[in-house]
């Protein structure tokens, strides 16, 4: 009996896997023993790549990195996360940041920008937080969980090879077999956003940085002077598993057709 917990439980820490692509890639559960290594990888190619960062000033303060990559891992105890490994290397791909956010965990789940100690880090939290308190999600939408996409990042060599689209439509396939209807993704890069767009999203909100200012007046995001930038809530309504068929049922054998039976024998002859 003990044997058979401990193998049930083995079982249920296996990663499950979503993909298996053409190119030597599998898309898989991210592990908890991987959480260092997908920190590593989002500091290296997403930190000194996405430009909302760089707008709002985050990836040029070290505190303010280690505030980001903090959150992250706050994030990925969630559980709900993918990474894309190739399976003879193990060289990370790529990895798509997701949570899974009950209506009664929603404001756990978007911290009061009060909470963080690094100026910079708060007002990204600001930022970040305000979009989706725009609308009521889960009264938009009549549900009680939605799933979070927060971050995509695709290693270069690997980009522009349909990676993105493959995580994505696997994060549609998580939140399917944990039965959640909306799939939401709070967008600040035009490259996601269209691809999004391609994959069935939509816009459900926009606003403009110009929006986001202080006490002062000053913007919150720089750089706007001669740029007219947005940020989106896109969605995607995630379809259920289609239902098995049921079983035809056996029709009745039409009558006069039956063996032996039906039709007139006739007359006998004398």
């Amino acid at each position: 009996m003990i044997e058979e917990t401990n193998i049930k439980q083995e079982l249920k820490k296996s990663p499950v896997l979503w993909q298996r692509l053409s190119n030597g890639i599998a898309i898989r559960d991210l592990q908890e023993e991987q959480f260092p290594v997908a920190l590593h990888f989002l500091k290296e190619h997403y930190v000194p790549c996405d430009d909302f960062l760089a707008k709002i000033e985050v990836s040029r303060n070290p505190a303010s990195v280690t505030s980001f990559l903090e959150r992250i891992l706050y994030h990925l105890e969630n559980n709900s996360s993918l990474i894309a490994t190739h399976e003879v290397t193990g060289e990370i791909a790529g990895i798509i940041i997701l949570r899974t956010i009950p209506k009664t965990d929603f404001a756990r789940s978007f911290s009061r920008p009060s909470i963080f100690a690094d100026d910079v880090f708060k007002r990204y939290a600001i930022v970040k937080s305000e979009l989706l308190r725009k609308v009521d999600i889960y009264e938009h939408f009549g549900c009680q969980i939605f799933l979070k996409l927060y971050f995509l990042c695709v290693a270069p060599n690997y980009r522009q090879k349909g990676l993105g689209s493959d995580l994505i439509l696997s994060a549609l396939d998580v939140a399917k077999s944990k039965n959640i209807p909306m799939f939401l993704g709070t967008v600040t890069d035009y490259k996601i956003l269209n691809l999004l767009r391609k994959l069935g999203f939509q816009i459900l909100y926009e606003i403009d940085y110009s929006d986001f200012q202080d006490d002062e007046g000053k913007y919150l995001i720089k750089y706007l002077e001669d740029t007219n930038y947005t940020m989106s809530i896109m969605f995607a309504v995630v379809p259920p598993f289609p239902k098995k068929p049921l079983p035809k049922k056996e029709e009745p054998p039409a009558k006069g057709k039956g063996k032996g039976k039906g039709k007139d024998k006739g007359k006998k002859k004398k």
